[in-house]
């Protein structure tokens, strides 16, 4: 008897309610059979399935054809000061093709610049009208003369008690290479000397400093500030070269002898000795 009820009722729902509703409901299993004494429909709202989210293809990975740029670190350079003009780099050699005594080559020195090497000796009638002129001279004697000169002009400032900027200095000089007389070579004849007369300092400030290499300023400070780093300095060349040498000094002034009266003589002597040359 239940039985049939329940095809009665099934039937008369079915004729109530469009078929196409009817059979999507009996197959989402929203009819439910009880086996009570009662038939009871019960409906659910219907489940919604998701479909899962499309998955979006991952270009493939390639490699870089080129290395990406290395950032540069960008630090603030302080501006460097002028140095004060106390190296001497503005000058030119040209070889002569021609040698000294010891095989020496040597070159026409011209220094116009922060050193202003000025031939013969300083004259009243030439005060401010001197030009500079080449000199001749061993090239291997060059490097030396131009490096110490400055340091030596600078210490003898120092030691009169200046230590202003300097701007340019002019060598009063009787040159460097030349024929000696005697039977043992001087450094002059190998071009490895240089005989300074006077030595005329400007100051960055437009002040002057002259100071003549004679006997009458021997006692003057910046005669014997420049002469004793002249020797400093030359001893320790020597000495890199040979513990033996370093009391090769590479100066004479008038406390060596009256010949030097007049001016100061610096060389670059050589280490080990040369038979037949003087040490000075």
């Amino acid at each position: 008897m239940k039985i049939k009820l329940f095809y009665l009722s099934t039937f008369v729902l079915s004729c109530a309610l469009p078929a196409n509703f009817v059979l999507a409901q009996m197959d989402a299993g929203f009819y439910h059979f009880s086996q009570g004494p009662t038939s009871e429909v019960t409906s659910a709202a219907p489940r919604v399935v998701e479909a899962p989210p499309a998955r979006t293809p991952t270009p493939p990975t390639t490699r870089p054809t080129t290395r990406p740029a290395t950032p540069i670190a960008t630090a603030q350079v302080a501006a460097t000061p002028a140095a004060p003009a106390t190296t001497a780099q503005d000058y030119t050699t040209r070889r002569t093709g021609s040698r000294a005594a010891g095989g020496e080559i040597l070159t026409r020195l011209e220094s116009c610049g922060s050193l202003r090497m000025i031939l013969g000796k300083k004259s009243r009638r030439a005060a401010g009208r001197s030009t500079c002129a080449p000199l001749t001279i061993a090239e291997s004697f060059v490097p030396t003369l131009m490096s110490q000169l400055p340091t030596c002009i600078r210490e003898g400032a120092t030691a009169k008690g200046i230590n202003k900027q300097i701007k340019s200095s002019d060598i009063y000089n009787a040159g460097a290479y030349g024929q000696r007389s005697g039977e043992t070579y001087s450094m002059h004849e190998a071009g490895r000397g240089f005989d300074i007369y006077q030595i005329d300092v400007t100051f960055a400030d437009g002040t002057k400093l002259y100071s003549p290499m004679t006997i009458s300023k021997k006692n003057d400070d910046f005669y014997k500030g420049f002469n004793k780093c002249w020797e400093r300095l030359t001893s320790a060349v020597m000495s890199r070269m040979s513990s033996r040498c370093r009391n090769y000094v590479g100066l004479l002034d008038c406390n060596d002898n009256r010949a030097h009266h007049d001016h100061v003589h610096v060389s670059l002597p050589y280490c080990p000795k040369k038979a037949g040359f003087r040490t000075y």
